[in-house]
């Protein structure tokens, strides 16, 4: 099977339907997930019947820094859903982004929020464009309340038009580097 990305925006409803669905038609033998790669060993402990929500924090020091981070998940996380999912179906699951010390991290006051800032010109455009008055009701009338046919393809055309020509960070580029080396490794292992 080869691979299959999914666009998502953290703890979306809509976005872990998607996942949820996908995963159970699928049935693949690795789901990867955007998380801290430096939690694969313990990812078991997350099954562990917790009430929701969770975050799982990290902490790293030496010499040089010391790097925490929090890893916020509730029952509509789609990070959530994959690894919930993934393990129903009997797939192999992985956080995949860079370890939660990593320095590219090091600017960053939220893992995840504070890339959103190199998006905020489109997202303005496209919140005036559609008449909202911020990009989380532009984000509920596009994905949460709309049918879901057609979904996975809105988000990609979304996340395309969003993202556009703008140049990652280093951080950024860091990241997508360390998550494209594990996904060339699992096509490796599957034989794809």
């Amino acid at each position: 099977m080869p691979a299959v990305f999914l666009g998502v925006r953290h703890h979306s409803p809509a976005c872990a339907r998607l996942v949820a669905d996908t995963v159970r038609r699928l049935r693949p033998a690795y789901v990867l997930v955007e998380g801290p790669a430096d939690l694969n060993g313990r990812l078991d402990e997350l099954a562990l019947g917790h009430e929701l929500p969770i975050a799982v924090f990290s902490h790293y020091r030496d010499e040089r820094r010391t790097a925490t981070t929090w890893t916020p998940l509730c029952d509509y996380s789609p990070e959530w859903v994959a690894l919930r999912e993934g393990r129903a179906v009997g797939a192999e699951v992985l956080f995949v982004d860079l370890p939660s010390w990593h320095p590219a991290f090091e600017l960053r006051a939220n893992r995840y929020a504070d890339a959103e800032a190199r998006y905020a010109e489109a997202t303005a455009r496209l919140c005036e464009r559609f008449g909202t008055g911020s990009v989380d009701a532009l984000w509920d009338g596009l994905f949460e309340v709309a049918p879901a046919d057609g979904l996975a393809e809105r988000l990609d055309a979304y996340f395309d038009l969003v993202r556009g020509d703008s140049e990652a960070d280093e951080g950024d580029r860091a990241r997508e580097a360390y998550m494209a080396d594990w996904v060339r490794a699992v096509l490796a292992e599957a034989g794809t």
